[in-house]
């Protein structure tokens, strides 16, 4: 057996959505807006091309193809236009170092639960646009 010292271990109770939203509702700022402020919000935004971003798009796709054929890793690819999307799919692994020549061009990435019979999705986003909000000005990706 390997000798080995815990460094850091936190566990975070699980919290109940219910409540936590009860526990905001005599405060206003806590409220979730209603759908068409949704809308509005997602709507109120421009888009700038950055050019300097296209000419590193193709790398992307192709680093993430390379990694997909390589590990035969279920893979799709979209173009959302703003964005490039890479999701993979594959089962619960150590050792996956293989996916850090993808991931040092992610601009967000996140997991999903599952996907074409595996355990995890992975999904990657590389923008080729920026976006910011109209009301505040401010940058939200990337």
């Amino acid at each position: 057996m390997e000798d080995y010292r815990l460094i850091y271990h936190k566990v975070f109770p699980e919290t109940d959505c219910i409540n936590e939203n009860e526990r905001y509702s005599d405060e206003k700022e806590h409220l979730l807006p209603d759908y068409e402020e949704i809308v509005e919000r997602i709507e109120a935004r421009t888009i700038v091309p950055l050019e300097e971003r296209f000419a590193e798009k193709d790398t992307f796709i192709k680093t993430a193809k390379e990694v997909a054929e390589k590990l035969r890793l279920d893979c799709q690819i979209i173009d959302a236009n703003i964005y490039i999307r890479v999701f993979y799919y594959f089962d619960a692994q150590y050792n996956l170092t293989f996916l850090k020549n993808v991931i040092a061009y992610a601009d967000d990435m996140g997991f999903l639960e599952s996907g074409y019979g595996k355990q995890i999705g992975l999904v990657i986003d590389y923008y080729t646009h920026a976006i910011y909000s109209e009301r505040t000005g401010k940058r939200l990706c990337p």
